[in-house]
């Protein structure tokens, strides 16, 4: 299991400090490694990228045997597609009701999600069906390129890995997506930029106002989530 899910370089590494993809992928194999009658899985393929979930979806797959069940929660269809031999739809209100139909075909199940219809009990779930097409809307909106901010090259070691980023620029009314393998180092240059880890070469990171969604989510705020939402609301 450890090879399955490319624990190796991890085994000499403190649980605090590994990323959440690598947290991820060592819950799985603790599941794994328990002899258990049935395996539940929630939501495996957070946080890990392309090539991990397969691995993970693999490792789940290599569990089952004529006297196992296995169980999973899952959002991604390309995971479920491949994961799955028979899929419950849920539907309902959120925080008020929720209903668990019949098992169907993975094919079945996956149509059934995206239309929102249950043929078999004519019943319409959701108003409007789930379809995949490219937005064009953002073309036509106005952008404003005249800010540029740049960062300098940086460098951080966290244990035996180390991070060296390149220097670079970035303008307003850009989106700009980082993609790579789990452990790469995605969330230490995210938190660098954000002024939340301070480089190992002093560079000077520039001033900028930074909002930032967290990884690795550990909120402190005693209170609901009303009265956190309101403090963080920007009135302008």
């Amino acid at each position: 299991m450890i090879s399955a899910l490319d624990l190796e370089e991890l085994l000499d590494r403190e649980i605090a400090n590994i990323s959440g993809g690598e947290l991820q992928r060592f819950a799985i194999a603790m599941v794994a490694v328990t002899k258990a009658d049935v395996y539940m899985f929630d939501e495996p393929s957070s946080y890990l990228d392309v090539k991990q979930r397969l691995n993970a979806a693999k490792a789940i797959r290599a569990l089952i045997a004529p006297e196992i069940y296995i169980i999973c929660v899952e959002h991604d269809l390309s995971v479920l597609d491949y994961l799955s031999d028979f899929i419950c739809v849920l539907y309902g209100m959120p925080s008020v009701y929720g209903v668990v139909t019949f098992p169907y075909s993975v094919r079945e199940g996956i149509n059934i999600f995206l239309d929102g219809n249950i043929p078999s009990e004519n019943l319409r779930f959701r108003e409007e069906s789930l379809t995949f097409r490219i937005a064009d809307t953002a073309d036509d909106l106005p952008l404003d390129r005249t800010r540029r901010f740049k960062y300098p090259s940086m460098t951080k070691a966290l244990g035996n890995f180390t991070l060296n980023v390149q220097g670079g620029q970035f303008t307003d009314s850009e989106i700009i997506v980082m993609l790579g393998e789990n452990g790469t180092g995605k969330t230490t240059m995210v938190r660098m930029l954000a002024g939340a880890l301070k480089p190992d070469n002093d560079q000077v990171i520039p001033k900028m106002a930074v909002s930032m969604k967290p990884q690795k989510i550990s909120p402190k705020f005693t209170g609901d989530v009303r009265s956190l939402f309101l403090k963080k609301v920007c009135y302008r």
